[in-house]
């Protein structure tokens, strides 16, 4: 099928009527520069109780339900999952260990510049985007969840980096107004979505990257598994959706046992 229209019938069973999301729908996107008093931090709201969700995400559209619930609650970022340090109060990532992933699989790929124009997928609480903003002149953070939105918005807001916040449906970046990037990021995200999404995703990069620019994606390189919520992502379904993309793999380098980044580059 031709890539278009094989797009367009994937975000039609989705629940999408158009190529780059639902039109109608409000992007909620606003910059945050060096001025803090722009856009602050939230107001403090009495603690909630974070509700587990227990959803079915075998298909994309529960997988994008499941994704709101799980991820969407402030309550989740505060205190059950430790702003992403320490997930469900139980595995536990310091930012040593950021630090070191973002140095040896991201960091050469800048080839020094400090300077970029980045996109970040799906940014949650911001451990990645603490990372990758040391080689930044500019950030897009895309979520779908407004939670995940307001805990960036309150951690960087004292950057002067320009930073441009914008919520999306879940699956499809045509929300985002600016086509000039040229490195676009998703860090511990994508191992959450389902196949149909990521190629979702993967089918927009064209648009956004500039010619040479790339995409540094992790996601599930071996299918799905119960632990970690990995879905049935695998490294050889990534190169099938680049390849029908025009992008060129790069590079496909796992991060640990299961995890797999994925560098595609715009030729």
């Amino acid at each position: 099928m031709h890539l278009p229209r094989a797009i367009a019938s994937l975000r039609r069973r989705l629940g999408f009527s158009s190529l780059h999301g639902r039109p109608g729908t409000p992007s909620n996107q606003y910059s945050s520069g060096a001025d803090p008093s722009v856009r602050g931090a939230p107001e403090s709201t009495p603690s909630e109780v974070f509700r587990k969700p227990t959803v079915n995400d075998g298909d994309a559209k529960r997988n994008i339900k499941w994704n709101q619930q799980r991820w969407g609650q402030m309550s989740g970022w505060r205190e059950y999952d430790q702003y992403g340090y320490r997930w469900g109060k139980g595995h536990q990532q310091s930012v040593g260990d950021l630090a070191k992933l973002a140095d040896d699989m991201f960091r050469p790929l800048t080839r020094g510049r400090h300077d970029l124009k980045i996109l970040e997928i799906a940014p949650g609480g911001g451990r990645f985007t603490a990372e990758i903003i040391r080689y930044a002149r500019e950030l897009v953070l895309v979520d779908l969840n407004e939670a995940a939105i307001d805990v960036c918005r309150e951690r960087f807001r004292y950057y002067p980096t320009p930073i441009t916040y914008v919520t999306n449906d879940g699956a499809s970046l045509g929300v985002v107004q600016d086509s000039d990037f040229d490195v676009l990021v998703c860090y511990d995200s994508m191992v959450h979505m389902h196949p149909d999404i990521v190629q979702s995703y993967v089918s927009d990069l064209p648009t956004l990257l500039i010619s040479g620019g790339f995409a540094w994606l992790d996601h599930s390189g071996r299918g799905q598994r119960e632990a970690g919520h990995r879905t049935a992502m695998t490294r050889e379904l990534m190169s099938d959706f680049a390849e029908e993309a025009g992008l060129i793999v790069e590079s496909q380098p796992y991060r640990n046992d299961w995890d797999c980044i994925s560098v595609l580059r715009k030729p």
